[in-house]
């Protein structure tokens, strides 16, 4: 299985999901699940941001300084079974693009009480950190369900 997190710039909040929620799957065990992101408007080869790196290190213990973002493309969307945008409008623009890909795009926070996760762009580690308090209960659930092998999440 493929999960594809999603965001705008693919150097924030995509990128702090698809490092934690790799270190979560690889800590729990559960094989035969890879784990991208990309950015709608990404730049491609740019690295992470300092401060979610920054947030990663001294939070997770999760080193993201390999880490370069990707521009979200058919490619990607195609080969991937779970798309995790990080707001409704990066789920509605992937649909409106690709109405095919409907049943597999799914916003993060959805899984927990719904909403957006919002942009820590320009702000400080603090603000990264919020962010993420945000995302982090969300993305534990989605591996539990990846873990249960429920892929359909509603």
């Amino acid at each position: 299985m493929q999960v594809l997190f999603v965001c705008t710039g693919n150097t924030c909040r995509s990128p702090m999901a698809e490092c934690f929620f790799a270190a979560e799957i690889a800590r729990r065990k559960l094989s035969g699940v890879t784990v991208r992101s990309a950015g709608i408007a990404a730049c491609a080869n740019t690295p992470i941001s300092t401060q979610a790196l920054e947030l990663l290190r001294q939070d997770e213990g999760i080193d993201a300084s390999a880490f370069r973002s990707s521009r979200l493309s058919v490619e990607l969307i195609d080969s991937s079974d779970l798309i995790v945008t990080m707001s409704s409008s990066h789920a509605e623009a992937i649909c409106r693009a690709l109405p095919d890909c409907r049943e597999k795009v799914k916003c993060l926070l959805d899984l927990n009480g719904g909403g957006d996760v919002p942009d820590p762009f320009g702000g400080d580690v603090d603000r990264y950190r919020k962010v993420f308090s945000i995302m982090r209960p969300a993305l534990l659930k989605l591996a539990d369900f990846i873990g249960n092998r429920k892929i359909s999440i509603q």
